[in-house]
This record gives structure tokens, C-alpha cells and sequence, in this order.
């Protein structure tokens, strides 16, 4: 419940840091069509897992990446790349859609809502349907789109709790 509230307490506070509201028009939606398609991207490449996934994620990711789970807490990147690298989690089949693109501060920062549903395996655990709704913050660096913040929440379960 901690973890769900923390997400939205960063929805919330997160158009006055921004400093305005979101751009819109031709360049703002060039991003927006650049942000999905990196998500989609993302989708394919954590298909292939383990390695492949690790060293998408390395590179796409900010090395002080702020990341929050609803099932697993905060997690640093080390964390999630090691997961990777060992191969777990196994994700059978994954959807993203839903994408909701808002871009600020002239084109440098991007904020995306999407929903992720699919089937993952867990080490050493059988398959089992996950069903998410993800936040993430992108920033660009040094000409390159970086996620430096990622909070998903499982809706699948979230009744539950």
C-alpha cells in the first residue's frame, strides 16, 4: 500500500518540477512518437531475456535510476541487472499499450504512462499472467532518451491488497 501511495504522491508532484505544462504541437508530438517507439522496442528486446535484455537495459536506463514496484519495493540498477543476467524473469509474452506521452521542459523530458500485460517466469516458479500499469521519466542525455525513473504497479493484484 506504501509503495502505491509513493507512486501517486509522484504522479502528483511531478508538473511543478517539471516547471509548466506539457508542450504540444508538431515537435511535441515527433517525442511522443520517439518515446512509444522505444517502449515497443523495449517490448521486444525483454523478450529475448536474459543478456540481451541486460545490456538493453544498461544502456537504456540512467545509472541512478529511481525504480519502485509494487511486488518487489525499490530496487537499484544493479539489482534489475543482475535479475537479467541470470535470466530471471523469463517473460513468455509481454503487450504494451495504453501509451499516454506528455512532454516538458522543450523536448528534454518525457513522461509515459502505459499498460504491460503478459506471461513471466519467475526462478523456478510456473508461468503466471502479469498485468501492470508503468510510469516512466525519460530525460535526454547527450542526445539520447534515458529512463531515469520506472514505477509499476501490479493491477492484476492491486484488489488484493
Amino acid at each position: 500500500m506504501r509503495t502505491i501511495l509513493l507512486s501517486l504522491l509522484v504522479v502528483i508532484s511531478l508538473p511543478p518540477v517539471l516547471r509548466g505544462q506539457a508542450m504540444t504541437g508538431n515537435q511535441a508530438n515527433k517525442i511522443k512518437d520517439e518515446i512509444v517507439k522505444l517502449e515497443k522496442e523495449k517490448a521486444s528486446i525483454i523478450l529475448k531475456g536474459g543478456s540481451i535484455a541486460a545490456d538493453y537495459y544498461d544502456r537504456f536506463y540512467g545509472d541512478d535510476e529511481a525504480y519502485l514496484s509494487s511486488a518487489k519495493g525499490s530496487r537499484t540498477k544493479s539489482d534489475i541487472l543482475g535479475d537479467w543476467r541470470a535470466g530471471v524473469p523469463k517473460i513468455l509474452s509481454t503487450k504494451h499499450y495504453d501509451f499516454d506521452v506528455r512532454v516538458y521542459d522543450n523536448g528534454n523530458t518525457a513522461v509515459v504512462t502505459y499498460h504491460a500485460s503478459g506471461v513471466m517466469q519467475l526462478k523456478d516458479e510456473a508461468p503466471k499472467d502479469y498485468d501492470e500499469q508503468t510510469l516512466e521519466i525519460f530525460v535526454k542525455q547527450d542526445g539520447n532518451w534515458r529512463v531515469v525513473a520506472h514505477a509499476v504497479v501490479d493491477v492484476k493484484n492491486l484488489s488484493k491488497q
